[in-house]
């Protein structure tokens, strides 16, 4: 048995007219079969829809990285192949007495690649020497310039021209030296120091 909606009479459960009232009494349509399904697939398409905008700004963000670091590759290349030069001596004409010397320390970078270039002069008769000492050098070759050991030595000359690859990075000092002249000597002297570098750095520079 149910209740009428309409009269609250007492009527069979099968019957569609209430027998008290005459109201049609009709059972609520059912749901449709596909509207939970419907609801799932268009759920499904905006996580679908989702996930492809998710990856294209994660595809973009990759993209715009690549593109800076070859910009920065880029930029390095160019600068790693200009060289940087340092004026180490640049004397016009000055005089050395007998026995002494000019000098002036060079540091080499890391992840660098430097050329010593340049030329000596000497108007003297018995020539002076150019000389690139490593810096736990310097002092035994002050002490005795017959010791010491260079890394680099033009020999004893009126005219050199210099054009030598250094070592590694470290500290250094080159030298102009009368030292094994008994009489004064007038020298001309232009040393620099060209470096560039190594790109990319190697392992352990």
């Amino acid at each position: 048995m149910k209740t009428c909606p309409f009269c609250a009479e007492q009527i069979q459960d099968a019957a569609v007219v209430c027998k008290h009232c005459g109201r049609s009494i009709e059972s609520p349509p059912l749901a449709s079969s596909h509207s939970k399904p419907r609801s799932g697939i268009a759920s499904r398409v905006w996580v679908f829809l989702a996930l492809g905008v998710f990856a294209l700004v994660a595809l973009w963000q990759v993209d715009a990285r690549h593109a800076a670091a070859v910009a920065e590759r880029t930029r390095d290349s160019i600068v790693a192949a200009t060289p940087t030069v340092t004026p180490l001596i640049d004397k016009m004409d000055f005089t050395v007495p007998p026995g002494g010397y000019v000098y002036q320390q060079m540091d080499i970078p890391q992840h660098s690649r430097c050329i010593l270039l340049g030329s000596t002069n000497a108007r003297g008769s018995f020539g002076i020497e150019t000389l690139v000492l490593p810096y736990d050098q310097m002092v035994a070759w002050q002490a005795n310039p017959q010791t010491g050991n260079p890394v680099w030595r033009s020999g004893v000359a009126n005219q050199t021209k210099i054009a030598t690859d250094m070592p590694a990075s470290g500290r250094y000092f080159v030298v102009v030296s009368n030292a094994q002249n008994p009489l004064g000597n007038g020298i001309t002297a232009k040393i620099g120091l060209a470096c560039t570098r190594i790109w990319p750095p190697s392992q352990g520079q």
